[in-house]
């Protein structure tokens, strides 16, 4: 996730900032890509759909769930256009989650950057 970071980081031209926190180790592979999937597509939105250019990512791995939240600074955005098409992306991310027995979560309003948050439990 740092290295993806740091390759999105030159590639868009923005600051990026990864904070993992918590006992590292390996997860169940399904898990594993559905983090980084969810990483990779949140740095995404966040700089294409939002405009930002500061971003700060925190991963904390705990021993019964992971949370991943992105912090942008950003234009922010209505939450009720997630249910449109153009925002496919986060409502996917929205089903994933809950498909795990997780929950995704975004508190943003238009002018006001946004923050995504992630949470899904793991097994020790």
């Amino acid at each position: 996730m740092r290295r993806y970071a740091d390759t999105f980081k030159e590639q868009a031209g923005v600051e990026v900032s990864v904070i993992i926190s918590g006992n590292e180790r390996r997860l169940e592979p399904y898990v594993e890509v559905m983090i980084f999937r969810v990483h990779a597509g949140m740095l995404s939105n966040a700089v294409h759909q939002n405009q930002a250019t500061l971003v700060k990512v925190q991963v904390d791995i705990g021993e019964n769930a992971i949370r991943l939240s992105l912090d942008d600074n950003g234009n922010g955005f209505d939450t009720d256009s997630l249910e449109k098409e153009s925002n496919l992306s986060m409502k996917l991310i929205k089903d994933r989650a809950e498909m795990m027995g997780g929950k995704f979560d975004i508190d943003t309003a238009p002018g006001k950057g946004a923050r995504v948050t992630l949470t899904i439990p793991v097994h020790a």
